[in-house]
């Protein structure tokens, strides 16, 4: 289990003081006492009820945020990860919980890390799961799956999942037996067409399987595996490269570096976690958790 360092949880080098003076503004931006919310529907992570945060774990974690932020309004605006890109893009003010870092994200927003959690899973049949390639450890070898092309797989355009799988399907991505669904279902059709025989594996937290299995008896013959050099990372609460986004994310920032909320953040893993999963991944949870109340996230800062 990989090591969160201090350099991962803060996203860069910056200046405190710059942060905490940001985040002590009672409004995002002057004269707009405002904050525009896009949740997506992507359980378990965010389940949104009647357009509004449901009892998904960003939409918890979302609800610990605004507790501590009564002076603004918040509204919610339900759409999927390709439109709220779109807004990003275009310095809507909005923002967002739960996301992932990468390259083009950084570009687009200003990020503060919201929680740790365990990394992605590769999903199989169980009857095909001794035949796949694994590590002495027992962890699949996504290097080596993709490159026999023997089994089929099914991914997400646009979706990160994790910097070390990313590196390997881009290496492999032309040559490797791989089908991809749009960015508007987040993956969630894929476990089922693994299910269906459609096909042989696909890439997805465990927590998800787990969600989906409680209430898809098909899914019940899917197994999770790990693979091999996948670490537990960060997801991020992200606003726009903007003025309105970067007052906007220092307030987030200040708010979950308390500790109270970082409690609050590791109760909603605990609770989502199985337990074989949380006995794995606890110690480099843990260890964010309690980083987290102890930094200011240089995020809005920057």
């Amino acid at each position: 289990m990989g090591m969160i360092s201090k350099a991962a949880l803060l996203g860069g080098a910056a200046a405190r003081g710059v942060a905490v003076l940001l985040a002590c503004a009672c409004v995002p931006a002057a004269g707009r006492n405002v904050v525009d919310w896009v949740l997506y529907d992507a359980p378990p992570a965010s389940m949104p009820v009647n357009d509004a945060p449901g009892n998904g774990m960003a939409d918890q974690a979302l609800r610990l945020v605004l507790a501590r932020w009564p002076d603004a309004e918040h509204r919610y605006i339900v759409a999927n990860p390709k439109r709220f890109w779109s807004m990003m893009e275009a310095g809507e003010p909005v923002c967002t919980p739960a996301v992932l870092k990468t390259a083009q994200h950084d570009r687009l927003a200003y990020l503060s890390p919201m929680a740790a959690v365990p990394p992605f899973y590769l999903l199989t049949r169980a009857e095909l799961a001794p035949q796949l390639p694994r590590n002495r450890a027992g962890e699949i070898r996504l290097d080596l799956l993709l490159r026999e092309r023997r089994w089929q797989g099914l991914l997400v355009e646009e979706r990160s999942y994790g910097p070390q799988s990313d590196r390997l399907i881009a290496a492999d991505k032309g040559r490797a037996r791989l089908a991809w669904n749009s960015p508007s279902t987040v993956g969630a059709s894929n476990p089922r067409m693994v299910g269906e025989g459609r096909a042989d594996w696909t890439i997805e937290f465990d927590f998800t399987l787990a969600h989906q299995q409680r209430g898809d008896p098909q899914l019940t013959q899917l197994v999770s595996l790990p693979i091999a050099g996948n670490q537990t990372f960060l997801v991020y609460f992200a606003c726009p490269r903007t003025p309105w986004g970067r007052a906007a994310i220092a307030r987030i920032d200040a708010i979950l570096a308390e500790p109270a909320v970082a409690r609050g953040m590791r109760a909603i893993m605990r609770a989502a976690l199985r337990q074989d999963s949380w006995r794995r991944h606890a110690p480099a949870l843990d260890r964010y958790f309690s980083q987290r109340s102890a930094w200011q996230a240089p995020a809005g800062a920057r």
